[in-house]
Formats: structure tokens, C-alpha cells, sequence
């Protein structure tokens, strides 16, 4: 009943045992998960994808991973929210039974659905898709990269922060605005009462001293802990971001860009 930190040292990083068939069938899922996603899942410090757990690969015989390929880099993806969804609920009950206490499925789950599946951004079904699946793989990386720490995953408000990043760097293709319409925090001015008509398919950039450095969606919500670099910050890993407001003014069709937050003086 304590906070994961607590006791996360003494979670194993890999199971001892080899389980290749899990007792699925209770949770509707016996036969939707390949055997080697589920071989593969025993190990958290090996990196998963969603499309892993895809229905669609279930009878997958090999992650065909060489040099130049990636694990199931020619497995089908998900191709719309219900696919989506299926194969995050198909990782949570895999996670159940190896992981129990790893709530890295229910938390991006958590996440996606608090941003609607990027139902704001402006652009083809196809996009959003690709914004959330790579949202979705880069916490499994991460996550992976924190279990050899022996660190506990990320958190609901840290998966959260990893999405704005996502999408403040213009992650997903055209989706970089995957947000709610509620929530205008990548930079880009969405249609909201405070922030007015949005420029479509413009994101909030400043152009300073020959750089075009993207705005900090964290500095707009007064919640920037990121290493300071000139007026602005470092993500530590080679992004830097300009620290001015992103909020869209629609009457004279530009971003204010003042030196200060979005978040309580707009």
C-alpha cells in the first residue's frame, strides 16, 4: 500500500521461469498474443511495442529481428482506436500475469484516453494512430531503459509530460497536435475560449539569433524542471526549447511569444 518506490528494487527485472502459455482464457485473451511477445514480455528490460499485442499478429512465429530490422518491424499495426485499444488491454492482461504490479498498460491507457486518441489534432485517422503508437513505444522503451536502473516505471503525470514532449517536437507526423481541444498545451493554438481560432497546422516556434527553437509546453504550464540553456531550457536529450508564450492570439492571427507563461496571464 506504499508508493512503488518504496519497494521497486526488489522487483525482479526477469522472471526465473519461462511461462510460454499464460492462463489467458479467464480474461478473454487466450490465443490473441503471440508466443513470443509473451517470451519476449518475461524480460522487462527488452523493449515492447503495441503492435506486439496486435490480435492482428497473434500467430507470429518469430520477431524476425536481424541487424538491419527491428523486433516485428513487418508486423501489422493498429489501424484505428478499437485496434488501438484491443492491444493495450491484450499487454495489460499479459502484465497481469507476469507483472502484477506494473501498471504500464492501464497508465498508457490512462493517457491516451485523457487526450481522446489526439481526436484534436486536425489531420487523417491515420496520423493520430501514428502520434499514439509512438507515444506508446517510446514509454516501453523508456520503461525498459528504468527497469536495468531498477527504477519504477513512469508515472500517470510523467506519461503525461512524455506525450507533450512527443508532441512539442512535432511527434506523429501531422498529429502533433494529438490534444484535447480543452487543452491547448502543445503551442499550436488550438480553437479553445481562451486561446481563440487556431493557426491549422502551424506549431508555435521562436526565431531568434538564426535558431527556430520550439516552445516548451512545460514552461507554459509553470512546470519546467528541465536543465535552464540560455532563455530557455535542455531536455538532456539534444532538444532545446524556448521559454516564451504559446498562447494563439486569433484577433492578431499570431503566438504572443512574451517572455512569460501561457499559464496565468492569458
Amino acid at each position: 500500500m506504499v508508493e512503488r518506490s518504496k519497494y521497486w528494487t526488489r522487483v525482479p527485472v526477469k522472471r526465473q521461469h519461462t511461462y510460454r502459455r499464460l492462463a489467458l482464457e479467464h480474461a478473454g485473451a487466450r490465443g490473441k498474443i503471440s508466443e513470443q511477445v509473451i517470451v519476449r514480455a518475461h524480460d522487462r528490460a527488452l523493449p515492447l511495442k503495441v503492435k506486439m499485442f496486435a490480435t492482428s499478429n497473434k500467430a507470429q512465429k518469430s520477431l524476425a529481428a536481424t541487424d538491419s530490422k527491428e523486433e516485428a518491424q513487418d508486423w501489422d499495426s493498429p489501424k484505428g482506436s478499437v485496434e488501438l485499444m484491443e492491444s493495450l488491454v491484450n499487454m495489460a492482461d499479459v502484465f497481469a500475469e507476469l507483472w502484477p504490479l506494473d501498471p504500464t498498460p492501464r497508465i498508457l491507457m490512462r493517457v491516451v484516453l485523457h487526450h481522446n486518441f489526439a481526436a484534436a489534432a486536425r489531420s487523417a485517422e491515420p496520423d493520430r494512430m501514428k502520434l499514439v503508437l509512438d507515444f506508446c513505444d517510446s514509454v516501453l522503451r523508456e520503461n525498459a531503459s528504468r527497469a536495468v536502473e531498477l527504477d519504477p516505471p513512469l508515472t500517470f503525470r510523467e506519461a503525461k509530460e512524455r506525450w507533450a514532449e512527443l508532441a512539442e517536437r512535432g511527434g506523429g507526423g501531422q498529429a502533433n497536435q494529438g490534444r484535447r481541444r480543452d487543452n491547448p498545451s502543445d503551442g499550436r493554438g488550438p480553437t479553445n475560449q481562451r486561446g481563440g481560432a487556431a493557426a491549422k497546422s502551424k506549431v508555435c516556434r521562436l526565431v531568434s539569433g538564426g535558431q527556430s527553437l520550439p516552445v516548451c509546453f512545460l514552461f507554459n504550464r509553470n512546470t519546467c524542471k528541465r536543465t535552464a540553456k540560455g532563455a530557455g531550457c535542455d531536455d538532456g536529450r539534444g532538444g532545446s526549447f524556448a521559454h516564451v508564450c504559446n498562447y494563439w492570439d486569433s484577433s492578431a492571427n499570431k503566438f504572443c511569444l512574451a517572455p512569460h507563461p501561457r499559464e496565468g496571464n492569458h
